[in-house]
């Protein structure tokens, strides 16, 4: 680690938020993995980043990687495909709205600023089988890279993927996972 990083480290400890969120920034840039960094500088860069960073509407994010049964005639029958939105550190979610996806209106739409509610797919391990046991994922509890990650309650404890998340929720979700990781370059 360089003498910058650390001078910003040791700001970020005596309480500066802004030093968190810039820690935060040149450890991304250093290729840190989210694991690697201090908790404090995570945590604390991410409340900084996000009164900071730039609005970016996550639709604007969404690449069309598959578009199928367009041959039955009807557009809002036809399958389609987002390619997966991508973070630092190795994290990804899949946010969808077609005919095939639980979202709202339920139809293959050309203008994606109508949906107001998605289908998103966040991995998060989870019991194989539908017991009453589940596995918790470290990620997500105090002292992980996701901790305070918002509306997790949209996921089920079974289940990796949530239906009809509304686009406000989405948004949310987005923008904390560009402030805490950055997007994928």
């Amino acid at each position: 680690m360089d003498y910058k990083l650390r001078e910003l480290e040791r700001e970020a400890a005596r309480g500066n938020p802004d030093a968190s969120r810039r820690a935060l920034v040149e450890h991304r840039r250093a290729g840190t993995h989210a694991v690697l960094i201090p908790t404090s500088i995570l945590y604390d860069g991410t409340e900084a980043g996000l009164k900071t960073q730039p609005a970016l509407d996550f639709r604007k994010l969404l690449r069309t990687h598959t578009f199928a049964n367009h041959n039955m005639g009807e557009l809002d029958l036809c399958f389609r495909l987002f390619e997966s939105v991508k973070f630092r550190s190795d994290i990804d979610i899949s946010i969808q709205a077609s005919y095939y996806h639980y979202c709202t209106p339920r139809q293959t739409l050309n203008d994606i600023n109508a949906y107001t509610s998605w289908e998103i797919s966040f991995y998060r391990p989870f019991s194989v089988e539908q017991t009453d046991e589940v596995i918790a994922d470290p990620r997500f509890e105090s002292g992980g890279i996701l901790f305070d990650f918002p509306h997790q309650d949209v996921f089920s404890h079974y289940d990796s993927v949530a239906g009809r998340v509304p686009t406000e929720k989405i948004q949310d979700m987005v923008d904390f996972l560009r402030a805490r990781f950055g997007l994928a370059v």
